[in-house]
Order: structure tokens, then C-alpha cells, then sequence
């Protein structure tokens, strides 16, 4: 088992990028371990209470504690919005309202992708459909001894 992890938008990579080595190389470690172990202990992962399906990956790397805010999508796929220093012993729930907003906003693009990917499909359908039709009429034409003229 192997769940994959993925970044949307720019905030959780710019939140990455600021970080010293050290603390990247712990970020990497708990990434694995959400990647590989089935049971994620909570000491890694924490469902954020009263949210619809957000958590806060949690890292540990010397003194410092880091939340990197993120969601399950299709059971296998991991959804990293943002990150943030801890400083207090409390989430800030201004940092919760901005992870809530990044997750809104990707349910609302992928269903925006849902629905264009769905109108090209039934679009490329119906055009093959056309095109079936056509090579019949032309062979039915040819069948007949006519010669077809397309304009």
C-alpha cells in the first residue's frame, strides 16, 4: 500500500522552500511514513475537530513544530494546502480557515475538470460517431457505383 502525495497550488511548496534542510529532511521522513504505513499514528496525522475531512500533518524537527494542512481524495491520494510554524499551543483558526478555503476551492476546480474532461469525451464520442456514419454513407455511395463529391 502506497498512498501518493500531492501539493495544490503553490502555498504548501512555498511554505517547503522556506524551511532550513534539517527541518525538510523531517517533513520528508513523515511523508513517508503517510506514504507507507496504513494506521497513521497520531503523533503524524491529526483530523482538525470540526472540519469536514481536513488534517494537519505534524512535524517534529528539533525545537520546532511544523503543520502542513491536508485532505484524503479518492481514499489513496493525499492533498498537501499549506504549512505553518506552530508558535502556540492552539492551531490558529485563521490558519485552519485558509487550509478550508484551499480545500473548497480544489473540490470546486476538479469538478470544474470533471465537467470539461466529460464534454471532450462525449464531444471526441460524438465526433467518431460522425465519422462512423460518414465512412458508411461513402461506402454505401461506392457500393452503389457513385462517385462521392464532398464539399
Amino acid at each position: 500500500m502506497k498512498r501518493k502525495i500531492q501539493f495544490y497550488k503553490h502555498y504548501f511548496l512555498d511554505f517547503y522552500l522556506s524551511l532550513e534542510d534539517k527541518d525538510q529532511e523531517k517533513v520528508e521522513y513523515v511523508f513517508d511514513i503517510v506514504r507507507h504505513l496504513q494506521l497513521i499514528p497520531k503523533k503524524f496525522l491529526k483530523h482538525i475537530e470540526g472540519t469536514d475531512g481536513l488534517f494537519e500533518i505534524r512535524v517534529s524537527s528539533g525545537q520546532n513544530e511544523f503543520r502542513i494542512f491536508c485532505f484524503f481524495d479518492s481514499g489513496m491520494l493525499v492533498i498537501l494546502l499549506d504549512g505553518f510554524k506552530k508558535k502556540t499551543q492552539k492551531t490558529p483558526g485563521k490558519e485552519i480557515d485558509r487550509a478550508l478555503k484551499l480545500m473548497k476551492d480544489y473540490y470546486i476546480c476538479e469538478s470544474r475538470v470533471k465537467q470539461v474532461y466529460t464534454l471532450i469525451r462525449n464531444y471526441c464520442s460524438f465526433s467518431h460517431l460522425l465519422q462512423l456514419a460518414l465512412a458508411n454513407c461513402l461506402r454505401l455511395v461506392q457500393f452503389n457505383g457513385l462517385q462521392p463529391h464532398l464539399v
